[in-house]
């Protein structure tokens, strides 16, 4: 019919009104957004376009929820414009054992990995964080000189975690030296793994560290506890997609993902530290921090512990952010973030599957495959949070059956793009009370019920991807 209209000479055009699948794509209008290249990279900041960790995509379907909380195990924290206290749940201070983990001096880590985890989104303001509506808890361990608590207190801090709430545990740090392995800390991360979220299991995430120099044919190695299984360990690439030289390689398959980040800071003469990393995130708000607020167009200058040398010139944010954050500490609470949205889509999701899900969408780089350096791959948050959302799958059929009735049950699966498979069980007491099958591996099965079965109870195993959902009639 549009052809026969576009045929006629007074019509100026006439097209088929296609259906066309259009999706959105999330920009912040956040005022940083676009120097944050971790989170959408076009080349902007000098990289390669679309070496970023693909999160964009992932906002369409979810920001995170206040029902979903991530705590974040470092040097503390507290509110600040693009972290309000409305976000904060109450954590605790495994440093100096008090009910205040709020950052103090110059302790600026946990509030730049907090920033890079949940900043709020959208607010004309600031930077975005990857999961910008969940809640954050600060759990302070760590001193602004980089010293740690007891291995009791970080083993108290893993568990105040889990059993106060938090579903994801965001740890930006390790314990060197290479091969040490503390058994009340591991305990801790299993009791997080398996007993948190009512009994479906906390999601842990940690730095791998940055102990390589692989300028210098120094490959490092993965720290406790990245080691502990079940933990998804990440590294860190550059803004073009390149390893970076402090990542770490790992041993088996310790190393879980990579995702971009920056340069580390350096110790100078005077025991300052020059902050060389790109990675913008939140700071303490007002002068304490890493950022004083004393900014300008002039040469960086040295402040109590930290000052300004990013290559290629120098950013001067406001007081409350920082453009220079870095190292595999900056990489990990990206994953933290993409894990918080799955867990917002999908709140009945195993750690396990977490893990699984973020390593098997990852963008692969270096060898095909897995690999030691860079792991599954880089982390892609968009595929991740689109194939964890829950498959539906109801079975349709009678819910009775009179003895030498024959009934009939079929399963609807909907909710991946992915293909299923199918495998039908059943129980009764004919069968010892066991399940026995698969009877049918297609999307029905039919049975007759007999005297000798008492009941009936129909199980169907839905597969799509990586994830498998048991449906009961």
């Amino acid at each position: 019919m549009a052809n026969l209209y576009h045929e006629y000479p007074r019509v100026v055009y006439s097209l088929p009104d296609f259906l066309t699948d259009v999706r959105l794509l999330s920009i912040p209008n956040d005022t940083y957004f676009s120097n944050q290249y971790y989170l959408r990279n076009t080349g902007q900041t000098g990289g390669v376009n679309g070496a970023d960790i693909n999160v964009t995509p992932a906002w369409d379907i979810t920001t995170g929820s206040s029902s979903i909380t991530i705590a974040v195990i470092d040097e503390g924290g507290m509110a600040q414009e693009d972290i309000p206290s409305s976000r904060i749940v109450a954590g605790y201070d495994y440093y100096d054992i008090d009910s205040d983990p709020s950052a103090g001096g110059n302790e600026a880590h946990g509030m730049a990995c907090a920033g890079v985890v949940g900043a709020t989104q959208n607010n004309s303001t600031g930077i975005s964080g990857v999961a910008p509506n969940c809640r954050i808890m600060f759990l302070r361990v760590f001193n602004s000189y980089g010293q740690g608590t007891t291995n009791n207190g970080f083993t108290n801090a893993i568990d105040f975690a889990w059993q106060h709430g938090a579903d994801v545990l965001s740890n930006s740090w390790g314990i060197y030296p290479q091969g040490i392995w503390y058994d009340n800390i591991a305990a801790a991360i299993n009791r997080a793994l398996t007993q948190g979220r009512g009994g479906r299991g906390s999601v842990v995430v940690f730095a791998a560290s940055n102990s390589a120099n692989r300028n210098n044919g120094n490959y490092g190695f993965v720290t406790f506890p990245a080691t502990v299984p079940g933990v998804i360990a990440v590294g860190a690439t550059d803004k073009s997609n390149n390893i970076q030289y402090y990542s770490p390689r790992g041993t088996g398959t310790q190393l879980s993902v990579v995702t971009p980040s920056g340069d580390l800071g350096y110790l100078q003469p005077d025991g300052s530290v020059q902050l060389r990393g790109d990675v913008w995130s939140t700071d303490i708000g007002g002068q304490p921090g890493w950022n004083d607020g004393n900014y300008g167009t002039g040469a960086p200058t040295y402040y109590t512990h930290y000052t300004w040398g990013a290559p290629g010139g120098d950013a001067y944010p406001p007081g409350n952010y920082t453009a220079h954050f870095g190292g595999t500490s900056a990489a990990c609470p990206q994953v933290s973030g993409a894990a918080a949205l799955m867990l917002t889509i999908n709140p009945n999701l195993a750690p396990s599957q977490v893990k699984t899900i973020v390593q098997n969408t990852a963008a692969d780089m270096g060898a095909s495959g897995y690999d030691t350096d860079f792991g599954y791959g880089r982390l892609n948050a968009g595929t991740a949070v689109y194939i964890a959302r829950p498959l539906m799958a109801p079975i349709s059929g009678p819910r009775e059956l009179a003895i030498n009735q024959q009934g009939t049950w079929t399963v609807s699966a909907t909710g991946s793009t992915d293909s299923y498979t199918y495998a039908w069980f059943l129980r009764a007491n004919s069968t010892g009370g066991q399940w026995i099958g698969p009877l049918s591996t297609t999307n029905s099965y039919s049975t007759t019920m007999h005297s000798s079965d008492g009941y009936l109870d129909l199980r169907a195993d839905v597969t799509s991807g990586v994830l498998y959902y048991g449906f009961y009639l």
